[in-house]
């Protein structure tokens, strides 16, 4: 089955923008994305307190009046997991995860782990991860993430930074960022590559091309977006495969009013969104979804989610 980017774009942007660091006003500019608190990542509007999703569990996420994630629990039939944030500064200084499965779960039992950040590369964009920009995106002053036994941390030697990852004290793996002024240009490490990267003004992503690579192949995908005073909006990805077998598919993305999406499609698949109800802030509280593979589509299913205000 075709991985299709925005069925799975709310858990990724939960999982993504909101680990990286939430903060406004770092580098001096209130206008950058890249400084925007979660609720503009999340396409939020309004003095959002919680949204509350429902998929095959339930998802809360709750959030301070700055807009930034404080609190996120999801609960399954037979697990809990949770994710406490707290800030300093408008800065997002640490996270703590507790998951906690039943009896009847192969994973019984508590674990609890903690990962705090660090930033001294003032003034610049760091990439989170060396793949799947879109996902993890950039955060403004980054110099360190630690969790409990190992590390990433982000240094420039010169004008590159060297993402160099740990665990146990025992480097195990170097990613090198070319940067023009306080963005990357290129990013490559032994298996994995990012370039073609160009900006608009608020610094969001205009283009940039990431994939994986090895002897004899090349995975990459093209992303393209389109420019946007607030929210990051792809508009296609071109997929090329090179080696064993060549292939190349491009996803087109189409949005409606209020900048939701609308379709993700390719010549062989699509996915549609359609019929958003909103409440009075702006938010959509319903729509429906329907998908295809070839010609035919399926029937539309209706997706829901609640939200209270401050």
């Amino acid at each position: 089955m075709k991985t299709r980017l925005f069925v799975s774009a709310l858990l990724v942007l939960a999982l993504g923008f909101f680990s990286s660091c939430d903060q406004e006003g770092v580098n001096g500019d209130t206008t950058n994305y890249w400084n925007a608190n979660a609720l503009t990542k999340m396409k939020l509007r309004g003095a959002v307190h919680t949204l509350t999703v429902e998929t095959e569990g339930q998802t809360v996420f709750t959030f301070n009046t700055d807009g930034n994630l404080t609190y996120k629990v999801t609960t399954g039939a037979t697990y809990s997991n949770s994710d406490a944030y707290t800030y300093e500064n408008g800065k997002l200084i640490s996270e703590t995860n507790t998951s906690t499965y039943s009896s009847s779960s192969p994973k019984r039992g508590t674990s609890t782990s903690t990962t705090t950040y660090a930033y001294q590369n003032t003034g610049k964009y760091i990439p989170r991860g060396p793949i799947h920009l879109y996902d993890m995106g950039l955060v403004p002053s980054l110099s360190a993430i630690i969790y409990a036994t190992n590390r990433q941390d982000f240094t420039f030697h010169g004008s590159d930074l060297w993402i160099v990852s740990s665990a146990n004290g025992i480097p195990s793996d170097t990613t090198v960022v070319k940067y023009s002024g306080n963005y990357p240009s290129s990013i490559l490490n032994s298996w994995s590559y990012c370039n073609n990267m160009t900006y608009a003004a608020n610094g969001m992503f205009l283009t940039y091309d990431e994939g994986f690579y090895g002897a004899n192949y090349d995975n990459k995908r093209a992303y393209t977006f389109i420019p946007d005073d607030t929210y990051m909006l792809i508009k296609k990805m071109v997929n090329t495969n090179t080696g064993t077998t060549n292939s190349v598919e491009t996803t087109n993305y189409t949005y409606n009013d209020k900048k939701d999406i609308s379709e993700e499609s390719t010549t062989t698949w699509g996915t549609q969104w359609a019929n958003y109800v909103y409440d009075s802030a702006g938010n959509w509280t319903s729509r429906q979804t329907r998908y295809k593979s070839g010609e035919t589509w399926s029937a539309y299913t209706t997706e829901t989610r609640s939200i209270t205000y401050y």
